[in-house]
C-alpha cells in the first residue's frame, strides 16, 4: 500500500464472513443517515428468517453490521460484498427514489468510501446485490472514483458497513435476509484462489500481508501515505513498545505497568519518581 514494491498475488483461497436470521438478529442495527447515533429496533422474523423494521419516517435508513465483518478485511479486496433484502413503500403514499448511496463503508484512518449501484431495485421483491470490492466501484466524499490504495486503507480498519435500507422517500417496511462478505485464508476452503489479494514483503517498522499495519515498537506518524508512516516508539528510552495507531507508551516498571503519552514525559517521570520514594 504504498510503501513497498516487493509485492506478488498471494496463494490464499476465498472465505466468507456470512449472517443469515435463523436464531436472533444477530447485533444488526438499523440507522438514520443523519443520525447514526439513534439505534431503530430491529425485529426477528423467524419464519422468513429476516430482520424487518416498520415504522420508518421520511429519513434514509442504513442497517449497520455487526463487528465480525469489521476490523482488518484487507483480504476482501478483489472478492465481493453480497446482501439480499426487500423493502416496501407506503402504499398510496407520495414516494420517490432517494439517491443516497446503496453501502457506505467507514474506516478509523477517516475514509469514507460510498457504492451505487446501478441495478434495479424492485419493491416489495426480494433482490440481491452483488458489490464487487475493488476501486472502480467505490467513490469518495468528492465523488471521484477511488484508487486501489486508499481502498486497502479503507479496508484496512473498517469501523462501519452501511447497507441501505430504505430507497423511496416513503417506506413502510425494510428487510435483510442475509449478508456474506468475502475475505481470504492461507487454508484450502474448497472456494476459489484470492488472487487479487496481494502478499508482501514489508520493510522494516511494517507488518501485515499489504504492509497495511505497523510492527512492534514502531507507531504510526501524522504524515505520510494516507494513514502515515510507521516510526519507532518515542518513549525516551524508557520503552521500545508503544500503541501501534497512537503512540502511548507501554512502561513497565516491576509489577507495575505505565501506559502514558510521550507528550507527557516530564510529568510521567515525576510521578513515577514519586513511587519510587514511597
Amino acid at each position: 500500500m504504498g510503501v513497498t514494491e516487493d509485492c506478488y498475488s498471494s496463494n490464499w483461497y476465498r472465505d466468507q464472513v456470512k449472517s443469515v436470521f435463523t436464531r436472533d438478529n444477530q447485533d444488526y442495527k438499523l440507522i438514520a443517515a443523519d443520525d447514526p447515533s439513534t439505534e431503530l429496533p430491529v425485529s426477528f422474523d423467524p419464519l422468513n428468517r429476516q430482520i424487518s423494521y416498520s415504522a420508518f419516517e421520511p429519513k434514509v435508513y442504513y442497517w449497520l453490521l455487526p463487528a465480525r465483518f469489521l476490523g482488518d478485511k484487507v483480504t476482501s479486496y478483489g472478492g465481493n460484498l453480497v446482501y439480499s433484502f426487500r423493502f416496501v413503500p407506503t402504499p398510496g403514499g407520495q414516494s420517490s427514489k432517494n439517491t443516497a448511496a446503496d453501502v457506505v463503508i467507514k474506516s478509523l484512518n477517516g475514509i469514507q468510501l460510498s457504492h451505487f449501484s446501478t441495478a434495479y431495485i424492485e419493491p416489495d421483491r426480494q433482490m440481491t446485490i452483488t458489490v464487487p470490492l475493488t476501486e472502480e466501484h467505490w467513490q469518495r466524499e468528492d465523488g471521484a472514483f477511488t484508487d486501489r490504495e486508499h481502498l486497502l486503507m479503507a479496508l484496512a480498519d473498517l469501523s462501519d458497513i452501511m447497507i441501505k435500507a430504505t430507497y423511496t422517500t416513503s417506506t413502510r417496511q425494510a428487510s435483510l435476509m442475509s449478508v456474506t462478505l468475502e475475505t481470504a485464508t492461507d487454508r484450502n476452503t474448497g472456494l476459489n484462489r484470492a488472487a487479487e489479494v496481494e502478499q508482501c514483503r514489508c520493510p522494516e517498522g511494517y507488518r501485515g500481508l499489504s504492509c497495511e499495519d505497523c510492527d512492534a515498537g514502531y507507531t504510526r506518524a501524522d504524515y505520510g501515505l494516507y494513514l502515515g508512516i510507521c516510526e519507532p516508539c518515542n518513549c525516551n528510552g524508557h520503552s521500545s513498545d508503544c500503541h501501534p495507531d497512537t503512540g502511548v507508551c507501554f512502561v513497565s516498571k516491576g509489577t507495575v505497568c505505565f501506559v502514558m503519552k510521550s507528550v507527557y514525559w516530564k510529568s510521567s517521570i515525576a510521578f513515577s519518581s514519586q513511587l519510587s520514594s514511597n
